[in-house]
């Protein structure tokens, strides 16, 4: 016996019969459902009627956590494709907005942006069993992690005249929504029960089981004899080798973080004094030192890729190899972040929080390379950036002065743009994106999440401080102006990858 799917809640929006294309003026709304003015009037306006329905049903039911969606439609928005397709065929520029909401999971990530989250999305498209094959795709997701919960959303929109002929007869409008968890709720609406050996419902097509399930909820109907396939692996396998990754991830993570504060104590006792001893030139042994430190942290990454740990991938970063007196401003969702820029940065220099300098294993470290105090007095700051830009070498910092809470947008502080200001510094923007969240600011080195983290850091242009003097503005006007568009452009980046 396979363990339950358990509704929390659900939302609902049924079309008549009759109703086709856009017109879903009619449609009754059930359940949880939002109204079309919760969804921001700028982005309704380049909405049709499928992801309309498909954003109100998601944004009844989901919560302000990052609940993963599944968005499951056996044909899409019909109605925009065939548009498109018309548009093609007169030789008419098809519409930039309406291509880019063709694609199938063009709502899902609508409704993640809306929603403000990074927790991904899936969207599926099975022919007849399309919303059996959602409901396999929740439920394998939950076996796989049971604290979890998924909303799966499965919509049809009845098709235009021209396209009744190539579809069922009777296709009708449907959305349905459900908020499915693997541990009961207090209050369930409904359960679904795997059953091993099982074909899925063929006999009866997704828009009318949908529909059926709709009645059952509204307490009209009893529930209908369905079962979704169990899939043709061996689950109990997959399980425990789901376990055995996430265990041996956790081994891994904790002889990193061996090695890595070991490799602080070696180098302070070998690699350091050594240079002490053989490089009298103070600028020239501190670069030599900051070298040794880039080509450890690249070895690093490389030992956490290697041993599983995370997938890296680094897109449009050989500016970070090339750029010489910048300023590297990045977003901070990990403990890893410093890790993988120095890895990536030639020349690179870093303010560091005072912790670091009391920590006995990188304090030699940062004492060798000449690192900035955090700490220190505001005008030994500001000399010591403005020292280190001028040999060429690339500040890192990240503006936010500690790592991105859980659930939250990055929110940047004034210190660096007061830098860029007053020194004139370039700014070289970088992006680092981590799903799922991994070494985030609350999280222990042991709260290794169930699917291994993909960590990207994404190289973008570069930034001139000086029109932000616009007007004879002084230099706190001025930085606070250059904060906020860091702030924005940081921001509108994150949420586009």
């Amino acid at each position: 016996m396979f363990p339950p799917l358990y509704c929390e809640a659900w939302a609902a929006i049924l079309a008549p019969d009759s109703a086709a294309g856009e017109t879903w003026r009619d449609a009754r709304r059930l359940g949880a459902c939002a109204a079309e003015s919760s969804i921001p009037a700028a982005t309704r306006r380049r909405l049709g009627g499928f992801a309309r329905t498909v954003i109100c049903c998601g944004l009844g039911v989901l919560g302000n956590d990052d609940t993963d969606v599944v968005l499951s439609s056996r044909y899409g928005d019909l109605t925009l494709a065939h548009t498109l397709l018309n548009d093609i065929m007169a030789a008419i520029p098809p519409s930039p907005a309406g291509f880019s909401m063709s694609v199938h999971n063009a709502p899902a990530g609508v409704l993640d942006i809306l929603r403000g989250s990074r927790a991904g999305h899936t969207a599926i498209a099975a022919g007849p069993d399309s919303l059996c094959a959602g409901l396999l795709e929740a439920w394998l997701r939950l076996r796989t992690n049971p604290g979890m919960k998924v909303v799966l959303i499965y919509t049809e929109q009845p098709p235009d005249a021209e396209l009744r002929p190539f579809v069922e007869a009777g296709l009708a409008g449907t959305a349905l929504a459900l908020k499915l968890c693997a541990a009961p709720p207090a209050h369930p609406a409904m359960l679904f029960r795997p059953a091993q050996g099982m074909p899925p419902a063929q006999n009866i097509r997704s828009d009318l089981l949908a529909r059926r399930l709709v009645a059952t909820l509204e307490g009209a109907a009893p529930p209908p004899a369905l079962a979704f396939k169990r899939p043709e692996l061996d689950i109990g396998t997959a399980c425990m080798t789901q376990r055995v990754d996430h265990a041996w991830r956790l081994f891994c993570t904790a002889v990193t973080f061996t090695i890595f504060g070991l490799g602080g104590l070696l180098l302070a006792v070998t690699a350091f004094p050594l240079l002490r001893v053989f490089v009298r030139d103070e600028e020239k042994r501190t670069d030599l030192a900051r070298r040794l430190v880039h080509h450890s942290f690249r070895l690093h990454r490389q030992l956490l890729v290697a041993l599983g740990i995370i997938s890296f991938k680094a897109r449009d970063t050989d500016c970070l190899k090339t750029d010489r007196g910048c300023i590297v401003v990045a977003n901070h969702p990990s403990l890893l972040d410093i890790v993988l820029l120095i890895s990536l940065t030639e020349r690179a220099q870093c303010i560091v929080k005072a912790g670091v300098w009391r920590n006995p294993f990188m304090r030699s470290v940062v004492i060798a390379t000449s690192y900035i105090r955090n700490d220190s007095d505001p005008g030994q700051i500001m000399a010591a950036c403005a020292a280190s830009l001028a040999r060429g070498d690339n500040l890192i910092i990240f503006p936010e002065g500690t790592r991105t809470v859980l659930g939250t947008a990055p929110k940047f502080q004034r210190g660096v743009a007061n830098i860029a200001i007053r020194l004139g510094a370039p700014i070289r923007l970088v992006t680092i994106n981590c799903r799922p969240s991994f070494l985030r600011k609350g999280q222990k080195w042991y709260d290794v999440p169930p699917q291994r983290p993909r960590m990207t850091v994404t190289g973008h242009e570069k930034i001139d401080a000086k029109p932000f003097f616009a007007n004879d503005a002084s230099p706190a006007i001025a930085s606070r102006r250059l904060t906020c568009y860091l702030n924005d452009q940081i921001n509108e980046r994150l949420r586009n990858e």
